[in-house]
């Protein structure tokens, strides 16, 4: 399994991490478990470690999207944690552009991007 995925039990955050190539059946199992968390907790913040990720399934653009239309708004906070120049970059991008406050950690950094998700102050 390339994503894997837990919650805080303190707070209402979960992390994903990312190690290679990702599957529809992967993706579709994860978005029920945030979706879940959402209808829980309203507002939700995310940490997403991301160590390899050489890409994903051709069919996952069109369920991202439609995930992200339903969802984007009750995501208030994501760290990318991630050593990936373009990861970063693209992350940097995309933040001008949702209402998810945006913010992109070092590998060596998980805890950092862990208490800042779990900051509400952000």
């Amino acid at each position: 399994m390339s994503l894997t995925y837990s919650e805080m039990p303190d707070a209402p955050v979960f992390e994903i991490a990312v190690e290679g190539h990702v599957s529809t059946a992967e993706f579709d199992e994860i978005a029920l478990r945030i979706e879940a968390l959402i209808a829980r907790h309203g507002s939700v913040r995310m940490v997403e470690v991301v160590d390899r990720f050489p890409g994903f399934d051709p069919g996952l653009i069109a369920k991202g999207i439609a995930f992200d239309m339903r969802n984007i708004r009750h995501i208030s906070h994501c760290a990318v944690v991630t050593d990936s120049a373009w990861i970063g970059t693209v992350t940097r991008m995309v933040s001008a552009v949702i209402p998810t406050t945006l913010r992109v950690f070092a590998t060596s950094e998980p805890e950092a991007a862990r208490a800042w998700a779990r900051d509400p102050a952000g």
